[in-house]
């Protein structure tokens, strides 16, 4: 699904830089009357406008898709992380995990006797890691 938002991304961009060429050349035009018919005159400030508007909403088109296309790439490896972990703890016993624990310099808690990670600063029960 990333791939294809960042396919999108590109595919507007492209596009939009077309279109806004288009429409700022098709646009840009002023028409005046005259005793003889209409007579269509190029107005340069009208394409520039046109031209402008045109690259603006390309821009905020592409930055749509890019972001999606971010975020579904790190939710992919959020998810992956999560079936790492749990595949790795959930065939442990509460005892065997306890010791995983410690080996990586985890603490166990002086109040309750929680086994608690080395980056958990407080224990569930309020007790504060020394």
């Amino acid at each position: 699904m990333k791939n294809i938002c960042n396919t999108m991304g590109y595919i507007s961009l492209i596009g939009g830089a077309i279109g806004s060429i288009v429409l700022a050349i098709d646009n840009g035009k002023v028409a005046e009357i005259s005793y003889y018919g209409v007579d269509y005159q190029r107005s340069i400030p009208m394409t520039i406008a046109w031209l402008i508007a045109g690259a603006l909403c390309t821009a905020m088109t592409c930055i749509v898709f890019f972001a999606l296309s971010d975020i579904l790439e790190k939710l992919e490896t959020l998810e992956y992380y999560r079936t790492q972990s749990n595949s790795a703890v959930g065939l442990m016993s509460d005892e065997q995990l306890n010791k995983k624990i410690l080996s990586e310099d985890g603490w166990t808690c002086k109040k309750c006797g929680r086994v608690n990670y080395s980056y958990t600063g407080t224990c569930v029960c309020g007790c504060s890691k020394e």
